[in-house]
């Protein structure tokens, strides 16, 4: 039938997202592997650092970064096996975070609420939110649209992490409350990770914003993981009727998200067990606004 080719379709598609990444790093092992044995084994340890993530990423194992969830610093043993590996997605996305002007680093999705992407580099930014902090919302507003590719929202009480290929910066943790989910970049954490996804979505649910400042929820590139993640919560705060629907209100907004099957799979398995421990819940304060409509 058709709904069964569907599904079959999808299937395959999803299968096929999920062990591209993984084939491209042990590609690339094989790569240094075949220049060490024609040149120096120094080679060796990227060639094994790039097998270790790409099998890894086959598994769906972020916690192979070894990334502590309160403070997002790396384990020194990981930074040891992967060194090669962060390097190259450092650099890669240290130039993407220079070069990609045609897209602010985040978006206000609603009022306090931001989805943007991995402050690269951005210890500067304290100092731009305190000079602004006692200005007129008017003068803060032109400010802050000033420097809107490189400054990090105002006044933020909550940062929600869902990379594990990043180490965050602790000047901008410093006096936040942070949260990490490790989520390997195209992917979402696998069902070992489902109960933590859980807990930051209520966390997250009961945020009151007024009291403890906006939340920033970022990944890589504030495109997918983050995304997906917001989606959620949408739904959690009836906000929408779906996760579709949530998706094209961000996407209006954040015109480059971009969340594929993987992280939807996801985001289906854990939202009934996030909607089953929501309805023990009193609800905490008023949905979201748009700052559109403010």
């Amino acid at each position: 039938t058709t709904t069964s080719h569907g599904m079959e379709k999808k299937k395959t598609t999803l299968s096929q997202r999920r062990f591209l990444l993984p084939a491209i790093y042990v590609g690339i092992s094989f790569g240094f592997a075949f220049i060490a044995k024609k040149t120096t084994w120094a080679f060796l340890w990227p060639s094994i650092s790039h097998l270790a993530y790409g099998i890894a990423y086959a598994l769906n194992k972020p916690k192979i970064t070894l990334k502590n969830t309160r403070t997002g610093q790396i384990s020194p043993i990981a930074l040891a096996l992967l060194g090669p590996v962060f390097i190259e997605i450092w650099a890669v996305w240290g130039l993407r975070s220079v070069m990609h002007t045609k897209e602010p680093v985040y978006d206000e999705i609603f009022k306090g609420v931001y989805v943007g992407r991995f402050p690269f580099l951005f210890g500067f930014q304290v100092k731009i939110e305190e000079e602004v902090e006692n200005k007129s919302p008017n003068q803060t507003k032109r400010e802050l649209d000033h420097h809107r590719k490189n400054s990090f929202p105002p006044k933020v009480g909550l940062i929600v992490d869902v990379t594990c290929e990043f180490v965050e910066v602790e000047a901008l943790t410093r006096g936040r409350t942070y949260r990490c989910i490790p989520s390997l970049d195209a992917m979402f954490p696998p069902s070992d990770q489902d109960q933590d996804i859980v807990d930051l979505l209520v966390e997250c649910y009961q945020w009151n914003i007024n009291e403890k400042g906006g939340i920033y929820i970022h990944c890589a590139a504030g495109h997918g993981r983050s995304v997906m993640f917001l989606c959620m919560l949408m739904l959690l705060k009836n906000m929408v009727t779906s996760v579709d629907e949530a998706y094209n209100h961000i996407k209006k907004i954040r015109t480059l998200s971009s969340c594929n099957p993987v992280q939807r799979a996801a985001a289906a398995r854990i939202l009934p067990k996030a909607q089953s421990k929501i309805r023990l819940l009193t609800p905490p304060n008023p949905t979201w606004r748009n700052p559109s409509t403010i």
